[in-house]
């Protein structure tokens, strides 16, 4: 099956990557290196692209295996935003997600 996330509300044609932990959450304020606001929930995380706005789109296949049943990940949406904030880059809030059998 697919795993499948829209980021709406994007700047169109700002970029949008979506990452992926399958460690516990982490919680770092960002406001020290130029982006007041935003939070990383993420500390080892897997990038994937998920396109540009005004909608980034997340696919990710996860096989159909007992042994995943139960896994959990959180996800979190980095859009580069130029003019956003001096990072450049605004962060979605944390999704947590678990991996599920059919």
């Amino acid at each position: 099956d697919t795993f499948v996330l829209d980021v709406t509300n994007v700047t169109l044609n700002d970029v949008v990557v979506m990452v992926i932990d399958f460690t516990p959450p982490v919680v770092v304020d960002l406001s020290g290196i130029g982006a007041p606001g935003c939070t990383a929930y993420v500390g080892m995380p897997l990038a994937f692209p998920a396109g540009a706005g005004p909608v980034g789109n997340f696919q990710l296949s996860i096989p159909d295996m007992a042994t995943l049943k139960g896994l959990p990940f959180l996800c979190q949406a980095v859009i580069f935003h130029t003019g956003g904030n001096a990072l450049g880059l605004v962060f979605s809030g944390r999704g947590d997600a678990v991996v599920g059998l059919r």
